[in-house]
């Protein structure tokens, strides 16, 4: 994929229908059998559809209502569930899709980290394990850092990273239980995947996200080129998820300068010493938290 090349992005209303297309060189198009959802304030949860009938997965379902609606407007029935972590705005929704399925007869398949906060109907899994969903494989990659289990999913198929809260459009999330070493860990794992990798994050975080890459590299061509974009695309309530890898290694302040085919700010030549590298993680991070713009 030629990256100066502008990517097509499909505007989505809330039941992830089309209405209205832009050019965009940092948002990704859309695979017509991925749904993204809006929930809350800034969610999105996703629907991935088998791409040869009906069925499909839902993905951190905070809100059950919001995608049994749009699952009844597209004609779809869903049939299993990953969840990333434990947070209530990720799997606040799996009572209403189990009531959902049970007063259909059918039930649900349902997956999640190990951990006892963890809905009670999912399966706990680790760093390695794989979920068949019947068209696709999901590789499981733990990446401890949001919180102590969260976990990744990456459809080597599809070309798809479910990141949870660990990876975001331009950042990453804030380390509630984890440590700095633990969430760089994570985001380098992340990185080694292939650079065309859909990134199917879990917020719309991507504006205040790259006011702050700004901040930390005021003159970054590319984060301002992404930073206008984002500016432009939010004025219009236009979603700016998915990104694809590559614009996350070229762009996102908390990946820059951790994978040779990288691009880094002049002023940071790459840091060899893994304790620097965290050190400098750490203080970067930290100064997310409190970052105002």
């Amino acid at each position: 994929m030629n990256t100066k090349q502008a990517i097509l992005n499909t505007s989505r209303d809330r039941f992830g229908a089309p209405s209205e297309q832009v050019n965009a060189q940092f948002v990704a198009r859309l695979p017509a059998h991925l749904h993204r959802i809006k929930a809350f304030e800034d969610n999105y949860l996703w629907m991935l559809q088998d791409p040869g009938s009906n069925l499909c997965w839902v993905v951190d379902p905070g809100d059950g209502k919001v995608l049994i609606e749009a699952a009844a407007s597209r004609g779809l029935q869903i049939v299993g569930v990953l969840l990333t972590h434990h947070h209530a705005d990720h799997q606040g929704g799996v009572d209403d899709l189990l009531q959902w399925a049970s007063l259909r007869g059918q039930s649900l398949r349902i997956y999640g980290p190990s951990d006892e906060r963890i809905h009670p109907q999912a399966k706990g899994l680790a760093d390695g394990d794989r979920v068949d969903l019947g068209f696709a494989q999901a590789q499981v990659i733990s990446v401890p850092g949001h919180t102590r289990s969260h976990i990744a999913y990456f459809l080597a198929e599809e070309n798809m990273l479910f990141c949870g809260d660990c990876l975001f459009a331009a950042g990453c999330g804030r380390l509630f239980e984890g440590n700095p070493a633990q969430m760089l860990d994570s985001l380098e794992k992340l990185c080694t995947l292939p650079a065309d990798s859909l990134v199917c994050c879990a917020h719309e975080y991507t504006l205040s996200n790259l006011r702050f890459a700004k901040a930390a590299h005021p003159d970054h061509v590319g984060i301002n080129a992404r930073l206008s974009e984002a500016e432009s695309m939010r004025e219009r309530d236009l979603s700016t998820v998915p990104s694809l890898l590559m614009h996350e290694l070229q762009t996102n302040p908390f990946l820059l300068g951790l994978v040779d085919q990288a691009p880094i700010h002049p002023a940071e030549p790459n840091i060899a010493n893994k304790a620097d590298r965290i050190a400098r993680f750490a203080e970067l991070r930290a100064w997310k938290n409190e970052f105002r713009a």
